[in-house]
């Protein structure tokens, strides 16, 4: 990045400064100070870091003059200028400028030098004033107020198009067009915010629906769940099924006492009780009891079998048992 430093080259980089600005109301500057590694502000509406044409020409008649003030006020030395454009909500850097970095410390010095020589000068060529009569006072009635527009700022509403040829039709001042345009650019800016937040918003509405869809398929699962467990537990209890279920365990106990060792089945029938254990020979004294018929016994054997050969069969049993007791 080249660095321009001479009195002239200062003052030829001022004057193309006001041409890129001057060229579209839209142009800004964007300064920041080396030394103290600081972006300059001035009062932007848009953005205080934006030096635009407009903002310049509320309250100085050139840009020499507005940098001539920033420099002194400001105190700089070493700057970097940048030229960049608004573009919509946001700016972006202009491909026909380039940055440039500018050493003002000469033409600062020159400018605080001239301006004590002029004090030194009026200081030096204070005459006394002379006496005169006092005069009567006359209050002076200023002019109503009007719009006061160059020829340049004119040439520059007419190249703002439709905008600038309507306001100079109602007799609009530059800064006031600028003004307008401002705000019209701000309405702008909510007019794409709130459709963007709409957009969003049935984003949101969408997802919305999709999730209660969800949640009453789940609903409607957890309900079917519910009564398939709750007919299941009502099947388990009713007689006739249990019925059912034993005698259809007929076939299964004949083949699994087909396959029992006779050897187990002579021992047993030799009377081996005291080998086995207390609840085991309370079941065998059960079975000795007048009381208990054949009929009795082959259900408990069947019972027997499909608790042996039925996983889960004795905890849906055990249920079962519970619930009936429950109920006497």
């Amino acid at each position: 990045m080249t660095t321009d430093k001479s009195n002239e080259s200062i003052k030829e980089a001022i004057a193309s400064w006001e041409a890129y600005l001057k060229k579209n109301p839209n142009n800004f500057l964007k300064i920041k100070d080396v030394e103290k590694n600081a972006i300059l502000t001035g009062h932007n509406l848009k953005n205080k870091a934006f030096f635009q044409w407009a903002d310049i020409l509320e309250k100085y008649e050139d840009l020499s003059s507005w940098f001539n003030d920033l420099m002194i006020k400001k105190n700089l030395s070493v700057i970097v200028v940048e030229f960049k454009r608004l573009n919509g909500t946001s700016s972006r850097y202009d491909a026909f400028m380039e940055t440039r970095k500018y050493d003002v410390s000469l033409v600062l010095q020159e400018l605080k030098n001239r301006s004590t020589a002029k004090v030194l000068s009026t200081t030096t060529n204070i005459q006394p004033m002379e006496s005169k009569p006092a005069q009567p006072f006359t209050p002076t009635v200023l002019p109503a107020p009007t719009h006061n527009t160059n020829g340049y700022e004119a040439a520059v509403m007419q190249n703002m198009g439709g905008l600038g040829g309507a306001g100079m039709a109602a007799g609009m001042g530059f800064r006031e067009l600028v003004t307008l345009e401002k705000k019209a650019e701000q309405s702008d800016f909510y007019k794409d915010r709130v459709a963007k937040l709409e957009k969003e918003n049935a984003i949101f509405i969408i997802d919305n629906r999709e999730l209660q869809a969800k949640v009453s398929i789940a609903e409607k699962e957890k309900n079917i769940a519910i009564k398939e467990a709750k007919q299941e537990a009502k099947n388990w209890s009713d007689p006739e099924n249990v019925k059912a279920l034993i005698d259809s365990v007929g076939p299964i106990m004949a083949t699994v006492m087909e396959t029992r060792s006779p050897a187990v089945t002579s021992e047993l029938g030799m009377g081996a009780v005291s080998n086995l254990s207390e609840i085991k020979q309370n079941f065998i004294k059960y079975m000795n009891e007048d009381d208990c018929t054949d009929a009795q016994m082959k259900v408990l054997e069947d019972l027997l079998v499909l608790m042996i050969t039925n996983d889960g069969y004795e905890e849906q049993l055990r249920t079962l048992v519970s619930k009936t007791n429950g109920a006497v």
